[in-house]
């Protein structure tokens, strides 16, 4: 069975025990049910890899895990105590399945200033009082610059943050190559919405779904999916 994962959204406390935990505990949410018909799961992982075409420390990390540690075997127990094993790979998506030989860069990009947001509502009495910081930092907010008079700092020039790009697509199209490619059973470790028009396009197709959900991954889902007649499979599993 073939697992395409979005690493980001693999809860911190799984990621930081390790990839090897993460696979335990990805077994544990599919069950033997699931696997008892999938002796070998191929764990495909998506991120920001790439700063221009050099890879991050973080890919490197991963990488380094990945070779350590996979492959492996995981083990689930039915009801009557019989175990079932599966033997587990791990790679890192640096490219798209339709072309191996070419490697997606800027995956990972480097933005200066802040995430662009508005104010919720008034200021409160409280708030408002003499000496508050609010007031100036919903100032700076706006403009991209110190709120202070004479001061011709701008935010862009303090702060930078760090995205992941491409990875929703990547996964995307790979869901969809694997599919063509004939595989019976997907399952798709997300939080993110973005994935919803490829999974129920799939769907639509016939394509039998596992969706892993990391839990605290802090992100509402509005398309969750019971069973529709004429479309494939779609179950929705909890990652913890």
């Amino acid at each position: 069975m073939q697992v395409v994962i979005d690493l980001d959204n693999v809860p911190q406390a799984v990621r930081r025990r390790g990839l090897a935990y993460m696979a335990d505990r990805l077994a544990t949410s599919l069950s033997w049910r699931i696997l008892q018909h999938h002796r070998r799961v191929d764990l495909r992982l998506y991120g920001g890899w790439y700063t221009e075409n050099q890879f991050t420390t973080r890919a490197e990390e991963v990488s380094a895990e990945v070779d350590r540690d996979f492959p492996r075997i995981v083990t689930t127990v039915d009801d009557s105590g019989r175990q079932w094993k599966s033997r587990v790979s791990a790679g890192l998506a640096y490219g798209l399945r339709c072309a191996p030989s070419e490697q997606v860069f800027n995956t990972y990009r480097q933005r200066r200033g802040v995430p662009r947001v508005s104010r919720s509502g008034c200021l409160t009495p409280e708030c408002a009082t003499e000496g508050c910081p609010i007031p100036g930092v919903q100032k700076m907010m706006q403009t991209g610059r110190c709120s202070k008079g004479g001061c011709s700092t701008r935010l862009a020039d303090i702060f930078r943050r760090g995205e992941q790009k491409l990875v929703d697509g990547m996964m995307s199209a790979d869901l969809m190559s694997l599919h063509l490619g004939g595989e019976e059973h997907l399952a798709v470790v997300s939080a993110d919405d973005d994935l919803w028009p490829t999974l129920r396009l799939l769907l639509s197709r016939g394509q039998n779904i596992y969706h892993v959900k990391p839990v605290g991954s802090n992100r509402e889902s509005f398309y969750d999916v019971p069973d529709l007649p004429g479309v494939g499979r779609y179950l929705q599993l909890q990652l913890q």
